[in-house]
């Protein structure tokens, strides 16, 4: 290939990548700057977003490779309705692709709205009518506020305490987050301090501490709030107080045993307790009365039937001591067999459900007792059906326990006409007649 040849060629392909085809090429804009409002405290990246940013290409024809020419774009902030001599020059702007710029605002631009106003490699000029607002200087502190724990939280010595802090600076920028722990004596416990990204304006992070243990009867905990921006402004936040309580124990129960359903009272002993003192069932946590230092009152909740652990807790902190309380559920009556039998009694009959508790659970026909009552297992109970006083008819047939209560039988016993059974004058299973 001739030199002119190779030259003519070259020019071409500088034409293809450049866009030089005016048919062809579609305008570039800006549509936003990001942020679009800042304080001018300090220097800053801004992105200027649009759309096709083209920009130059520095080709090596031997390599048959082309590079992309970044730093070939311009940009200022023009005063709307201001004159040109006071448009202010962006440092650093750079092309990214072709819907993203980035440049670097300086500090120090007088407060007001500007046009941001884009130069391409061509010359081309492309404007966003007031797309940016300068505010001035930044004399506003960021605000903070704890959102966990809660003011006047009762913390139990030994538990770890989980912080969560939340700053907004608003259009300026936080550098510094965090918050310091101490005892109400001043002695310090723990300090938070949460990492903030550059260009930050709002920010939330989380931190945790253990709880001392009180040394006064009145102990308590402050937590202090500590947020300040870019230039300096300090928040002026009240702390929290939280107040600290000891491990308590636990050394009586009364009663021990309740129904299902709940509503029992039971009184609790121990030392140490404060007001807010609670008492685990289990995994449930209830709320208890405070009385004393050594006694505490609470209602049972309704439970699963059965044994549970019952231990005493203040904020966190729980006994080591253990004790057991029982649930007992109202009887259940899901099968009766026979369903009939004479006026006069004496039918042999078995009754079958859930939660029988043996000679505690009482069965009654019409209101009289089952003869010989006999328990089977915590499913079964037989025994002989009584006279009925009513004559012939239908009875209802209860099972009830002194603690878990009463139930009925989804189908009445119905006395008939049929041949005396006779009732008997003893039981050889046990119980009277």
């Amino acid at each position: 290939m001739t030199r002119r040849r190779s030259a003519a060629a070259t020019a071409s392909l500088i034409g293809f990548v450049c866009g030089c085809a005016a048919s062809t090429e579609r305008d570039s804009k800006v549509t936003a700057i990001d942020p679009a409002t800042a304080f001018n405290d300090a220097a800053f990246i801004a992105q200027i977003q649009g759309g096709l940013f083209r920009p130059t290409y520095d080709f090596d024809t031997k390599a048959a490779s082309a590079a992309t020419e970044v730093a070939t774009f311009s940009s200022v902030l023009q005063p709307v309705d201001g004159p040109a001599t006071a448009a202010i020059p962006l440092d650093g702007v750079a092309w990214q692709s072709p819907t993203a710029l980035t440049a670097t605002v300086p500090a120090g631009v007088p407060a007001g709205r500007y046009d941001v106003v884009v130069k391409d490699p061509r010359g081309r000029r492309m404007q966003l009518d007031g797309g940016f607002v300068s505010l001035g200087a930044d004399a506003e502190a960021p605000v903070v506020t704890i959102d966990e724990p809660a003011s006047d939280t009762l913390i139990g010595v030994g538990t770890t305490v989980a912080v969560t802090l939340t700053s907004d600076d608003g259009d300026g920028v936080l550098a510094t987050l965090g918050a310091s722990i101490t005892t109400a004596a001043m002695l310090p416990i723990a300090d938070i301090a949460c990492n903030v990204p550059a260009r930050t304006h709002k920010l939330t992070c989380h931190g945790e501490f253990v709880a001392p243990a009180p040394t006064t009867e009145d102990d308590h905990i402050v937590i202090t709030p500590i947020a300040i921006d870019s230039v300096g402004n300090a928040a002026d936040a009240p702390p929290i107080v939280l107040r600290l309580a000891p491990r308590p124990s636990l050394t009586g129960v009364v009663p021990t045993v309740g129904p299902a359903n709940g509503g029992t009272e039971v009184v609790v002993q121990g030392t140490d307790f404060v007001d807010g003192t609670d008492v685990l069932f289990g995994n449930q946590s209830v709320h208890a009365t405070w009385i004393s230092a050594t006694e505490i009152h609470v209602v049972t909740p309704s439970h699963d039937p059965g044994s549970v652990t019952l231990q005493v807790a203040s904020g966190g902190a729980v006994s080591k001591e253990t004790m057991f309380f029982d649930f007992v559920a109202a009887p259940i009556i899901r099968l009766v067999s026979p369903l009939s039998g004479p006026v006069a009694g004496g039918t042999p009959i078995s009754i079958v459900g859930n939660y029988f508790r043996g000679l505690k659970t009482t069965i009654k026909i019409g209101g009289a007792k089952l003869l010989c009552q006999t328990p089977m297992g915590p499913n079964r109970i037989d025994g002989i059906v009584p006279a009925s006083d009513a004559g012939v008819g239908t009875a209802t047939i209860v099972a009830d326990d002194l603690i878990g209560g009463a139930s009925t039988a989804p189908i009445p016993f119905t006395y008939d006409d049929s041949p005396d059974g006779g009732v008997p004058t003893s039981c050889s299973g046990g119980g009277s007649p």
